[in-house]
């Protein structure tokens, strides 16, 4: 069972991921946007894998997602890694950074 939330992955080795069909083999810098409650599934039993992701919840992200046209439960490919642990930090920097954390700068940095 999936989270209340818009949940981002980006997977930096070849990974199986679950999706409404079945389980697809996906290569490394896959990336994928679960929406709210959808069902998480990934992985890989017979090596080592690794992944980055952000967790995002809110009117304004759900608008964004909608009005961007991204494709939800669905594998990207050639994405890169880095660009996601960009926004990462750029976020953690922003809400953790021992002041009010500005709505603008979180946004525009997603």
């Amino acid at each position: 069972q999936g989270t209340d939330d818009i949940l981002i992955m980006v997977f930096h080795q070849p990974v199986v991921i679950g999706v409404e069909t079945g389980d697809v083999e996906c290569p490394a810098d896959t990336l994928l946007i679960w929406q709210p409650l959808a069902p998480h599934r990934y992985g890989r039993a017979d090596r080592a894998w690794m992944h980055s992701w952000l967790h995002l919840a809110g009117r304004t992200v759900l608008g964004h997602v909608g009005t961007l046209g991204l494709p939800l439960d669905t594998p990207i490919t050639g994405v890169d890694p880095t660009l996601v642990e960009a926004c990462a930090w750029a976020v953690h920097r922003e809400v953790a950074g021992g002041h009010e954390p500005d709505a603008v700068i979180v946004e525009n940095a997603i």
